[in-house]
């Protein structure tokens, strides 16, 4: 897709519809965009592969309660850069899209895990906020040339020292599914 093109909400949609796309991936404020541009109209794939922001749930309510819309599948991604790619998904339907609120990221991918450390490197209890650390295969080895910011960041697992896991800064308490759900950054 051209860079006109993935700017524009209408013409998005246009390009999805030509070319018969079944999968868009974007961001929650690109999407919302995209909802908008189409009005009362039918969201023209069946997958929408969300991430970078969190997910506002009344986007989500915006694209269900079209009822040509009850098919579409929507992914939650979550994954910082310093994973390399996505490390937790949720995936949702017209069913249950509402079962959590807020949005969850969801349960990690295959390869990698995510735990959720108390102020004493703990795992925190279901319910009870903890930062959300990834360990695992789409963990990057550390920032180039930045080593003492490497050392910060990407630590010993206290599970298992050998093990090496990234602190993300990012705070999260885990649901009775096992998903994560995003609360804040670390101030």
């Amino acid at each position: 897709v051209d860079e006109d093109t993935r700017r524009d909400p209408a013409a998005l949609i246009a390009y999805l519809r030509q070319h018969k796309g079944d999968v868009a991936n974007t961001t929650p404020t690109m999407f919302a965009a995209m909802l908008e541009s189409l009005g009362n109209e039918p969201w023209p794939g069946k997958v929408a592969i969300l991430g970078a922001e969190s997910i506002p749930a009344p986007l989500i309510h915006r694209l269900y309660e079209n009822p040509a819309n009850r098919n579409v599948v929507v992914y939650n991604l979550y994954g910082p850069t310093e994973a390399c790619v996505e490390v937790a998904y949720h995936r949702m339907t017209a069913s249950d899209w509402n079962r959590f609120i807020p949005i969850p990221i969801g349960l990690p991918v295959a390869g990698a895990r995510l735990r959720l450390l108390d102020s004493n490197n703990q795992e925190a209890a279901m319910g009870v906020p903890g930062e959300i650390c990834i360990l695992g295969a789409p963990l990057a080895r550390g920032y180039h040339n930045r080593e003492e910011e490497t050392r910060k960041a990407f630590v010993p697992d206290p599970e298992n020292p050998r093990q090496r896991m990234y602190r993300t800064g990012d705070i999260g308490r885990r649901l009775s599914d096992s998903s994560i759900v995003f609360l804040s950054l670390i101030h």
